[in-house]
């Protein structure tokens, strides 16, 4: 289990569930530790609502830090997993373009 990073972006494993989060948590931190600001969430399979807490976790850090965060190309799976849960606002960007 692992998450690429280019440059800027996080690149994000097929699966993102309660299975992976703990191991996850603190690469995906060190990304954006590194200047990763951009998550791409193309490749995502399957998510439950502990990969979407990982999301919001990192989407709150970099608010509190006053950085920009941009979740890009966001599967299916984790669409409907933010609607379901409501917090679809989370997958637009910062410049208001909807990546899906």
């Amino acid at each position: 289990m692992s998450a690429t990073t280019t440059s800027t972006t996080l690149v994000v494993d097929p699966e993102l569930t309660i299975y992976q989060v703990a191991a996850l948590r603190p690469i995906w931190l060190d990304a954006y530790a590194a200047g990763a600001h951009r998550v791409d969430l193309s490749r995502v399979q399957e998510m439950d609502s502990a990969g979407l807490q990982l999301i919001v976790a990192l989407a709150r850090l970099a608010e509190r830090d006053g950085q920009p965060l941009e979740f890009l190309d966001a599967s299916a799976p984790v669409r409907e997993c933010c609607a379901l849960l409501g917090v679809q606002g989370l997958l637009a960007p910062a410049t208001g373009e909807t990546h899906a």
